[in-house]
Formats: C-alpha cells, structure tokens, sequence
C-alpha cells in the first residue's frame, strides 16, 4: 500500500469515528474514493487470456 493512500485510508477512518461520537467534522473533498470506502483496487490477469493477444498487453500488436 503506498504511503499516501495509507494516509487517506487513516483520515477516512477518524472522519468516520468522528461522525460516530458526534463530532461536527467535515470530509476531505479531495480524499479518494477508494481510501473513504475502504477498497483496495486489484488488477488481476485475465483467468482465460484471449487468443491472439499478448501476455501484459490489453491490445494485439500489429506485425
């Protein structure tokens, strides 16, 4: 996890305890959204690659 989004993720989670003991605090405007829903974004290979296409490539190169 890198260091600014494990920022984000610790400042999303005071917000939230904050609202919870009734604090009147304001979100973060430019937090991001993955960090305020607690989500980790994953890219995975796909489980069955297209034919004609190559391994780390989203496209099928030209010759």
């Amino acid at each position: 996890m890198d260091s600014l989004f494990a920022v984000e993720a610790d400042e999303a989670t005071l917000t939230f305890q904050a609202w919870a003991d009734g604090l009147p605090v304001e979100a973060n405007a430019n937090i991001s959204p993955a960090a305020l829903l607690a989500v980790r974004n994953v890219v995975m290979p796909p489980a069955n690659p297209s034919p004609g296409t190559s391994p780390g490539l989203s496209y099928s190169p030209r010759r």
